[in-house]
């Protein structure tokens, strides 16, 4: 309890993280809260907090701004009854609730009536969360802006929705999962919400191409998911691109949208101009002549296009977007070394890099990349079986800022291989080598003396190390 005493003494701290202390209890909250009176911030998430620690807050953080108790399960709807019944954070604006399947209607209801003025509210994997919690929140927190529901609205019906219609404050919404949302609701909610400019409902399997030209109106929207809305198509994407939101849009996922193909990259690289975050993984329909129209978008920062058809002609055309920090071609297997060396040579600045499963990649393609891009941070070459030791050579020997690589299932790499890693990958931080059955056990201990986190995988386990 002297640590706690000692926090207590900071009469002017503001921001305080206790989130996994697992010596963190009722008593530690009343010492500090005490004496912390001007607390602004304040993570409690995974502790063993109860409704006593709410009643101190309750009592002492009059000016508390932000509060997590994510997958905090020892406090009851109670919890939130004493907020109510007291006089402190009354200001808050965030609230983390995410995980804590305790609560029942009775403590939405309290949240409703405590935190009046509330903006954020995360409530992320609730599996219990339903109509009546939303129908309790939607009714009395009119200043909410955020609201993110990841793997909470399975059971929301679209009673729900509509509700949500009623937040005409919204600018951020997150959901997945649902299988009740229909077009309709999701025009009622841009109709209303008119300010949204981040949208992400993922596996929404009842939304078709009838949203689009709602979602396409909003004039602020600045990022859109729509991963895994399997009925999504060319003519959806058409609505999207003939609205406003182009003007803003910055961030697009349509990943496992399987009917869009190659006119939708059209449109997309025609009206979207600012786009610099996109997310195609999985497009069968996409070809490669759709594919080479996404280097015509000169603002990309980061692409992801797992599983596509991507050739070495396409990649060569990405290669245009001279922006590009983030790169994902993961289990793009047409890939070879010709293609790879093309689209090096016009991204100097990549930092990020996935060409995991592109199984035609050799140490030449490496040793390519490696000069070219010397500011990469991440790679990841996880099951490219034709790669050798000759490539964790190249990469140590230039690519001065590698901080993580994968090498899993590398079964060419050798001891030699995290030699040269070792010696001469300074800022090397974090390696990952499953299954590289040539790799010894003496090897791998001596790579942990040098670097702080190895996984691998030894004898049948799965094993981390870490200083």
């Amino acid at each position: 309890m002297n640590y706690f005493i000692g926090i207590s003494s900071c009469k002017n701290l503001q921001d305080l993280n206790l989130s996994e202390c697992s010596a963190v209890n009722d008593e530690a909250i009343k010492i500090i809260t005490a004496g912390c009176h001007i607390l602004l911030y304040l993570n409690l998430a995974h502790t063993e907090v109860t409704d006593q620690s709410f009643r101190s807050l309750a009592r002492h953080c009059h000016f508390l701004q932000f509060l997590s108790v994510a997958y905090s399960r020892q406090f009851s709807d109670r919890a939130f009854l004493h907020i109510t019944n007291g006089r402190g954070c009354r200001k808050l604006a965030h609230l983390d609730v995410s995980g804590c399947t305790q609560l029942t209607s009775i403590g939405f209801d309290a949240i409703a009536e405590a935190f009046r003025d509330l903006e954020n509210l995360v409530m992320d994997d609730m599996s219990n969360l339903s109509d009546k919690h939303m129908n309790n929140l939607c009714k009395r927190l009119n200043n909410l802006k955020q609201i993110s529901m990841w793997s909470s609205a399975r059971q929301l019906s679209g009673f729900a929705f509509k509700q949500m219609s009623l937040l005409t404050q919204l600018t951020i919404i997150k959901f997945d999962a649902n299988k009740m949302i229909t077009d309709d609701h999701l025009r009622l909610i841009c109709r209303s919400c008119s300010e949204i400019s981040h949208l992400s409902i993922t596996d929404c399997p009842s939304l078709t191409d009838n949203c689009m030209k709602s979602i396409g109106s909003l004039k602020q929207l600045r990022v859109l998911n729509m991963a895994d809305c399997l009925l999504i198509t060319d003519t959806g994407i058409k609505s999207l691109t003939d609205g406003p939101c182009t003007l803003r849009l910055r961030e697009l996922n349509l990943t496992n949208c399987m009917r869009i193909s190659d006119g939708s990259m059209t449109n997309l690289s025609r009206r979207c101009k600012r786009l610099a975050y996109l997310k195609l993984c999985y497009l069968d329909q996409v070809s490669e002549n759709g594919l080479e129209l996404i280097g015509q978008m000169d603002q990309l920062i980061s692409i992801d296009i797992t599983g596509t058809q991507t050739s070495d002609t396409s990649l060569k055309s990405l290669g245009n977007s001279g922006n590009l920090r983030s790169v994902t071609l993961s289990s793009c297997r047409q890939i070879t070394d010709l293609g790879l060396t093309k689209f090096a040579t016009s991204c100097t600045n990549l930092e990020y890099l996935n060409l995991s499963f592109c199984t035609q990649l050799t140490d030449n393609a490496i040793r390519s990349m490696a000069f070219c891009c010397k500011y990469l941070t991440t790679l990841n070459i996880c099951s490219c079986s034709l790669l050798t030791d000759m490539s964790l050579q190249y990469l140590s020997g230039v690519c001065k800022y590698l901080y993580e690589i994968d090498i899993s299932y590398c079964q060419l790499i050798t001891d030699k291989g995290l030699k040269y890693l070792r010696r001469n990958s300074h800022y090397l931080k974090r390696i990952i080598l499953i299954e590289c059955s040539n790799i010894s056990r003496a090897a791998i201990d001596k790579l942990v003396l040098k670097i702080p986190y190895v996984q691998y995988h030894y004898t049948n386990k799965p094993s981390e190390l870490a200083k």
